[in-house]
This record gives structure tokens, C-alpha cells and sequence, in this order.
């Protein structure tokens, strides 16, 4: 995050967001975190600003469990791709399992990836039918 900070402070992005809005910016240490929330209520609640703006991280602080209801939260806007942690032991599983059948098909035409889809649905059908 502090790249694109760093990036819309240089292109004036975040100084065009301030006339409009008060910028709060996650804090990465958790002593800092309350505080920074404190401020953005106070900042959301004040008549005389016209709300604020919240930068956080996915996967952060800010979306474990809190609650931006009604006023507190009006839009989300997703910058960059919230990637999966490769450390995740299902995620390394998920990868070994590709890379496996990468080495054994070594192609995958599109007759095969169709039919791998199609086995995917099912397998994901039978094992979580709550699975879109």
C-alpha cells in the first residue's frame, strides 16, 4: 500500500481526494489501529467534513470482522489483487497439484481443460454443495 500512496501523492491523487474527503491510512502497527479507527468515526460523524475515506490493505487490519455499516461505509474500491498467501497450506497444496498435472500433460488443450472444468464442478458439487 505504501507504494500506491507514494505513487498518488506524487500524481496529486490524494491531495484531489482531500478537498473532497478526510483521509484516514491503516496503520501497520496494531497499537496505532484504534486510534486511526477513532479517527475515521469522528471524521465520518463531523457536519462540517463531507465524510472520509479509509486506504486499508485486504487481508489487513480493517477486514478482520469490522463492521463499516450505514454511513461508516458507502463504496469499497479495490486497488491491486488481493493475492492468495502462498504459505497457506491449502494454497501450496493447490499449487503442487497443478504443477503435477502440468508435468504429467505437460499441455493442456482445450478439450481437456474443458473436461477438467466440467470433473472440477462436480468434484467441488459433491464435496461443498453449498459452493456456488
Amino acid at each position: 500500500m505504501n507504494i500506491c500512496l507514494e505513487h498518488w501523492q506524487e500524481n496529486k491523487v490524494c491531495s484531489r481526494i482531500s478537498q473532497y474527503k478526510a483521509i484516514v491510512i491503516e496503520p501497520r502497527g496494531k497499537s496505532d489501529f484504534s486510534e486511526a479507527m477513532e479517527a475515521f468515526y469522528s471524521q465520518v460523524k463531523d457536519p462540517t467534513l463531507n465524510g472520509a475515506t479509509f486506504f486499508a490493505v485486504c487481508r489487513g487490519k480493517v477486514s478482520e470482522g469490522l463492521d463499516f455499516a450505514d454511513m461508516n461505509g458507502r463504496a469499497v474500491v479495490i486497488t491491486g489483487l488481493p493475492f492468495p498467501p502462498q504459505m497457506d497450506p491449502k494454497v501450496k497444496l493447490k499449487m503442487q497439484y497443478l504443477d503435477e498435472i502440468k508435468r504429467k500433460c505437460q499441455l493442456l488443450l482445450s478439450s481437456h481443460w474443458l473436461d477438467w472444468e466440467h470433473a472440477n464442478t462436480i468434484f467441488f458439487k459433491t464435496i461443498n454443495p453449498s459452493s456456488p
